[in-house]
């Protein structure tokens, strides 16, 4: 039973018996590593609630933006598409803007969930800036943000 996707690490035992029931066995697994994007799926929150949540996140990870898009909406879309975070920001409303800062949302299977705020300057055709996750949990919003800078080096 998995009861925690903060160290991206699962260790487990299996339980066993055989036919009749009476000898009862287990055999104990090697960790076996898991990738926390797997247990992500995307949710709506109000704004309200994300700021309160931005407020209350003790936790934070900067991660600075290192990309050859040269759209901040282009941008934004891939990282809420590999991370499957819901974009609270209209995007349509953004589109070729040079400035952006935009809210995104997500939850893991286990009911962790976890904030980012993705701020961009398009300047002399080069996107930089930074995104900021929070989040209840060290050890999740650290993985986040390695896996933003795998997404952005496969990039």
């Amino acid at each position: 039973k998995l009861v925690s996707s903060e160290a991206g690490i699962i260790f487990a035992s299996i339980n066993f018996e055989n036919t009749a029931g009476i000898s009862q066995g287990y055999l104990i697994t090697n960790e076996i590593q898991i990738d926390l994007v797997d247990f992500i799926y995307p949710e709506e929150i109000k704004i309200e609630d994300f700021r309160h949540l931005w407020s209350k996140y003790e936790w934070e990870n900067k991660v600075i933006v290192n990309t050859h898009l040269e759209e901040p909406i282009d941008f934004v879309r891939l990282i809420s598409r590999e991370l499957k975070m819901h974009v609270l920001n209209d995007l349509e409303k953004l589109d070729g803007a040079t400035f952006v800062s935009v809210n995104l949302y997500a939850k893991t299977k286990l009911d962790d969930d976890f904030i980012m705020n993705i701020s961009l300057e398009k300047h002399q055709g080069k996107l930089s800036g930074f995104m900021r996750l929070r989040g209840k949990t060290k050890g999740i919003i650290v993985l986040l943000g390695d896996k933003l800078k795998q997404i952005q080096s496969k990039r």
